[in-house]
């Protein structure tokens, strides 16, 4: 697995898991680690469990390149369908734009990320609704344009 790796598990019940993880270097030495982990039950009237799968957090995107954006959510306590809307704006700053209704589909940033000399970083949110409620997760990614 590569630094850059961000291995996902998932479980179809819930109980006491025992997980293991091994990574090799370019020279064939490797290391395993073990822990056991507990997936409870999710409280009723839960809101959506959401996250981004890709792109990551730190990213750097190239401004007029197709980027596949993927995410998960997930109604732990089966209430009913979760609606998914992914929003980019500026990190830190009010206001942003809604750029997709899917758990995957293709961006182009530029589309909706203005020109700005150099790049800058923009705030990439999912957010996941449901009866019980609203959730999400954002993640700061680095729109790349020419410099001026």
């Amino acid at each position: 697995m590569r630094r850059d790796s961000f291995p996902q598990v998932s479980f179809g019940s819930n109980g006491s898991r025992e997980l293991t993880i091994t990574v090799a270097d370019d020279q064939g030495a490797t290391d395993s680690k073990h822990r056991t982990v507990n997936v409870p039950d999710a409280p009723l009237h839960s809101p959506p469990i959401v996250s981004i799968v890709s792109p990551h957090d730190g990213d750097r995107l190239d401004a007029h390149t197709v980027v596949q954006v993927q995410g998960s959510a997930v109604d732990p306590d089966n209430s009913g369908q979760v609606a998914v809307t992914c929003r980019v704006g500026s990190a830190g700053a009010p206001g942003d734009t809604a750029i997709g209704h899917q758990l995957d589909f293709d961006w182009t940033p530029a589309s909706s990320v203005p020109f700005s000399c150099g790049g800058s970083w923009r705030k990439l949110c999912l957010y996941g609704t449901d009866p019980d409620g609203t959730n999400s997760q954002c993640i700061k990614i680095y729109v790349n344009y020419p410099v001026c």
